[in-house]
C-alpha cells in the first residue's frame, strides 16, 4: 500500500476512529511477527500487538507525518511497548526460527541448520543488537523508518547496524568454533 493511502487511512481514522479498522487490519500481521520475534512468546506478542494498537486508536489524533510513514509510527509504537514487556520481565524468552518448507529435503535440512544457527546467534546478541536488525532486516522497513523509530540519524543508524552485523557474524563465527550443536532434542 502506498504511503500516501496509509495516510489518508490515518486521516480518516483520525475523523471518525471507526475508520481505523483497515488500518488496523493491514498492520496487525506485521507488529505481531515483530513484536513475537523479539519475545518469542506467543501470548507476549498478543499483548503486545494489543496495547500497541491500543495505544495507536488512543493517540491517533496527535499523529503526525513529519517525514515518517505510519508504519514507523506503529512499530516505534511496538518497541516502546516491547521495552516495557522487557523491564517488566528483566529477560527476554529465547527466540524460534519460523517454520520452513521447502521441497527438496536437503535444500530443507541445509536452510534449517542455516535458520537455527542464525536463530542461536541471534539470542546470544544484545537486544538492541536483536531491534536494530529485526527492523532493519526481517520487518524490512526502510533505514530512514528505523532511524525514526530508534531516535538517530541515519548516519548513527549505519554505524550501529554495521556494529550489530559485526557482532552478529562474531557470535556466528564462535558457535562455529566451539562446535555448538543445533539439533534440537
Amino acid at each position: 500500500m502506498p504511503e500516501s493511502d496509509e495516510h489518508t487511512l490515518i486521516a480518516a481514522a483520525q475523523q471518525d476512529p471507526q475508520h481505523f479498522d483497515p488500518f488496523y487490519r493491514r498492520y496487525v500481521p506485521r507488529i505481531y511477527a515483530y513484536a513475537y520475534r523479539q519475545t518469542g512468546s506467543r501470548e507476549v506478542a498478543e499483548d503486545i500487538t494489543a496495547s500497541t494498537f491500543e495505544k495507536a486508536l488512543a493517540h491517533i489524533d496527535s499523529y503526525r507525518p513529519q517525514g515518517s510513514s505510519p508504519a514507523a509510527w506503529l512499530y516505534k509504537i511496538a518497541l516502546n511497548e516491547i521495552r516495557k514487556n522487557y523491564w517488566k520481565q528483566r529477560l527476554l524468552r529465547p527466540l524460534h526460527e519460523a517454520d520452513t518448507s521447502p521441497v527438496n529435503v536437503e535444500q530443507a535440512v541445509q536452510a534449517h541448520e542455516q535458520t537455527r544457527v542464525l536463530w542461536a546467534a541471534l539470542a546470544h546478541i544484545s537486544q538492541a543488537d536483536r531491534q536494530l536488525l529485526t527492523l532493519r532486516f526481517f520487518e524490512e522497513l526502510s533505514s530512514a523508518e528505523v532511524a525514526n523509530i530508534l531516535g538517530c540519524s541515519l548516519p548513527q543508524l549505519y554505524l550501529r547496524l554495521h556494529r550489530a552485523l559485526k557482532r552478529l557474524r562474531k557470535q556466528i563465527d564462535h558457535q562455529a568454533i566451539e562446535g555448538v550443536s543445533y539439533v534440537s532434542e
